[in-house]
């Protein structure tokens, strides 16, 4: 679902974020008033466990929508209200919060009576649980698939439990079942926040095979030069970066442009000037100090950071000595477009920012890869001019499908926080939470829905029976979900007419395969119907003796009761004996009322416990026999049609 909607719509993983910041703006600003970025961020962390989201990821989803907010002096204006979207995300939240604690508490429930060893599970347990189930089976929760899943009782209990408590409810049509749904899908939703589109893998999804090449004003940021703000973002960047294994480096010409910088700032100390650097600014730093940090800002950058100078590389020779024309950029032709849609600060800048593009283009020595972890190397800078022109250009006349050689320390950060985000110890339940309320079609596009399928019925473009089929359609339930990103319009008769299309194909393709698939589904159909057979015969046989069980303890406490007001008559008057008989007594009633009430009481409980592990033993005995028949006929069925 995810690949088709990055693939068809243009959309990424930030738009999975893009509900929680939206919704954080317009509970703290009111329209028409700036926004402060940092109590975004703070609030971010506190409603939705986000705390390690950089600056840079609400400020990339801001920039997003300049019809919400206009962007002036690098400050950010909320435009108008969302109150619409901010009701829709609510109802959401409450609806998430209320099937995570039915599912939750139903499943404490059911393990407490069937787990062999007797223990107290809480609602979070349930759900924790519930999450690593999901990791090992999601794919199967909701088709019978999930029974053909060799899951152990006693080598993997709990995740034998969870099954039956899946299988349970289902056969019951319970809430529970619908409930779980939901859940699997949010869970494999808040897997999706969090890593790549094209790499899938959080455990491989690394950058160890690739360097970054940092550009002057990044550099100058991650030293404590300029702002206080602009080094902790840089400082951020570069932790990510860093925690991912990636490399860093810089070229001669970064090099000789920070030189550049200190002379000109080491000229104008005690004068007007433009050229400033703020913190040294603070810190007063004097002609001497600008001589004394000129000397050792390389080795800073080495011991504190990793980053290291690099020469510029040249294109790669042939053994006869020539160089393939093939990876050559026209350099003419790529100047010409940067001074075209750039303006630069100087000519110095443009020579040195083309170099290191250019340079990149010369390491990647016609590597194409679509994944930043095999790319090789990056430049990245905090031009986003010049990242989207030059990579621009380079689709156009080098290569488009590869990942870009230049990118903006925001999208990189945006990039690396989302691929980082499985490492931040943000619980499993809030992310179900936060995947389950991003990823909603909302009722106004399945009434949109309807809205349409009803003009089309109208005209006699489609028939009822065919809107039952589209309504009831798993497809079709994705391209709702997939045009609703487009807003009110996105529902149209364009969308219902592919779902058709698609619909026929499938129908037409069914009925291609269909004799391959009969023997195989006959196959599953004996599988599921021994199940089905085995798990009814165990809940019967659980049932009887979990009966027969509360009577006899029943009886037994009467005995007990009997007993101790028999013992109270025959020592009336011996104090020491009648006050034990008669708390005796008294307690013997307590338990009898506790056994016969039988739900979940301290005794019955035990009761219960005992019947279930009965039905266990049972229903795994009688599913290896069924199956064993079933198999049995699939082979006469075999011999008899000569497979």
């Amino acid at each position: 679902m995810l690949e088709t909607m990055w693939a068809t719509r243009g959309k990424d993983l930030l738009d999975l974020i893009t509900p929680f910041i939206h919704y954080i703006v317009a509970r703290l600003t009111t329209p028409g008033n700036q926004i402060d970025l940092s109590r975004v961020r703070k609030n971010v962390a506190e409603e939705f466990g986000y705390h390690d989201m950089p600056k840079s990821i609400i400020i990339k989803i801001l920039n997003r929508d300049p019809s919400l907010f206009a962007k002036s002096n690098g400050n950010y204006t909320f435009v108008k209200p969302i109150d619409s979207e901010v009701q829709r995300f609510e109802k959401r939240r409450e609806e998430c919060e209320q099937k995570i604690t039915v599912v939750g508490q139903s499943l404490a429930a059911y393990l407490e009576t069937h787990m062999h060893k007797p223990h107290s599970f809480s609602s979070d347990d349930a759900i924790s649980f519930l999450q690593s189930f999901f990791s090992r089976h999601g794919l199967y929760v909701g088709t019978d698939r999930l029974e053909e899943q060799e899951i152990s009782p006693r080598e993997q209990e709990l995740d034998y439990y969870i099954a039956q408590f899946i299988f349970e409810k289902k056969k019951q049509c319970a809430a529970e079942f619908e409930y779980v749904i939901d859940l699997v899908k949010g869970y494999y939703l808040q897997s999706a926040i969090y890593l790549q589109a094209e790499n899938g893998n959080i455990v491989t999804a690394n950058y160890s095979n690739v360097t970054f090449y940092y550009d002057t004003p990044l550099l100058l940021r991650l030293m404590g030069w300029r702002t206080k703000e602009d080094q902790n973002t840089a400082t951020e960047l570069h932790i990510m970066l860093t925690k991912r294994k990636g490399k860093f480096a810089y070229f001669p010409q970064t090099q000789r442009e920070i030189n550049s910088i200190l002379n000109a700032y080491q000229h104008a100390i005690g004068r007007p000037s433009v050229v400033t650097l703020e913190q040294l600014d603070e810190k007063g730093y004097s002609s001497a100090d600008i001589d004394r940090l000129r000397q050792i800002w390389g080795a800073n950058l080495s011991s504190r950071f990793s980053i290291n100078p690099v020469g510029l590389p040249s294109y790669k020779e042939n053994e006869n000595g020539t160089i393939d024309t093939l990876p050559v950029i026209d350099e003419p032709g790529l100047r010409n477009h940067l001074q075209q849609n750039i303006r630069w600060r100087s000519p110095d800048a443009l020579e040195a920012d083309i170099a290191s593009a250019l340079a990149i283009h010369r390491l990647r020595g016609g590597i194409v890869s679509t994944e930043l972890e095999n790319c090789g190397s990056v430049f990245v800078t905090t031009n986003n001019a010049l990242a989207r022109q030059f990579n621009k250009y380079y689709r156009e006349h080098v290569e488009k499908n590869t990942f870009p050689l230049l990118i903006s320390d925001i999208d990189l950060s945006a990039m690396t926080w989302i691929k980082s985000g499985g490492e931040s110890g943000l619980p499993e339940k809030q992310l179900l939470r936060n995947a389950y309320m991003a990823m909603q079609p909302t009722p106004e596009m399945l009434e949109r829905f309807g809205e349409v399928l009803s003009k089309m019925e109208g005209e006699g473009k489609i028939s009822s029976e065919e809107i039952a089929v589209l309504k009831a359609n798993r497809f079709v339930k994705k391209e709702i979900l997939f045009a609703s990103f487009d807003g009110g319009e996105g529902i149209t008769e364009n969308v219902i007419t592919k779902a058709m299309r698609k619909l026929t194909d499938d129908l037409t393709y069914e009925m291609r395969n269909n004799m391959n698939k009969q023997f195989d589904d006959a196959k599953h159909r004996r599988i599921v119907h021994a199940d089905n057979t085995a798990r009814e015969e165990a809940r019967k046989i659980r049932n009887c003796l979990l009966k027969w069980l509360r009577i006899v303890a029943s009886g037994l406490e009467f005995i007990i009761i009997v007993t101790a007001i028999y013992g109270t008559i025959i020592n009336w008057g011996n104090a020491a004996l009648t006050i034990p008989f008669i708390c005796f007594a008294f307690l013997s009633i307590l338990s009898m009322i506790d056994t016969g009430r039988g739900r979940e009481r301290l005794i019955d409980k035990q009761l219960v416990r005992l019947a279930n592990h009965l039905q266990t033993r049972v229903f795994e005995s009688k599913k290896e026999k069924y199956r064993a028949v079933a198999e049995y006929e699939e082979s006469n069925q075999s011999d008899h049609i000569g497979i």
